[in-house]
């Protein structure tokens, strides 16, 4: 969370007090949380602080994946496979274990793996470690955040369990 001036806000421009609960804008809330909280700093810092860029990329897949995946252990590996070179089970699983489970765990890029803003795709393999462009990622992260965002509009169902979802986690907040 972030608070400025006395007020705790969601996202970037959107205090908790403005939080649509009905579900109707909270799709695109949700996404402004994502892209302005970790994917923009993340694209805005790529070019001359990879390492930052990636850290910040990692914590919104985490974070996104909460809600597409559930909390499920492998909810991380599942986002993973959803984007084209790590889509392996082995390129994931280097991803969760090399970068997810390194930087939180241990605040490094674990096995030789490593971020790098020349890398011209989201991931390349060498041997068994993993090379990647927090830049791509990022973009890659924010094509299934904007998927994701769609299929919560396009089914009411799922929209209201979203719904109830942000309100228990941000039970808190939201109370505050």
């Amino acid at each position: 969370m972030s608070r400025i001036a006395d007020e705790l806000y969601f996202a970037p421009k959107i205090k908790f007090r403005d939080l649509d609960l009905t579900g109707k804008a909270l799709p695109k809330q949700f996404r402004q949380r994502i892209f302005g909280f970790y994917l923009e700093p993340a694209l805005m810092l790529a070019n001359n602080c990879a390492f930052a860029s990636g850290l910040l990329v990692v914590c919104a897949m985490d974070a996104l994946a909460i809600y597409i995946q559930g909390t499920s252990d492998d909810r991380v590996s599942a986002i993973c496979r959803k984007i084209p070179e790590l889509a392996s089970d082995e390129n994931a699983y280097i991803f969760c274990e090399c970068f997810r489970n390194g930087l939180v765990h241990q605040g490094k890029v674990k096995n030789g793996c490593e971020f790098s803003i020349d890398s011209e795709s989201v991931a390349n393999r060498l041997g068994k470690r993993l090379v990647v462009n927090p830049k791509l990622l990022a973009e890659a992260v924010l094509k299934l955040l904007d998927d994701y965002v769609k299929y919560l509009n396009r089914n009411p169902r799922m929209k209201k369990a979203f719904t109830r979802n942000i309100e228990g986690t941000f039970h808190f907040e939201l109370n505050d």
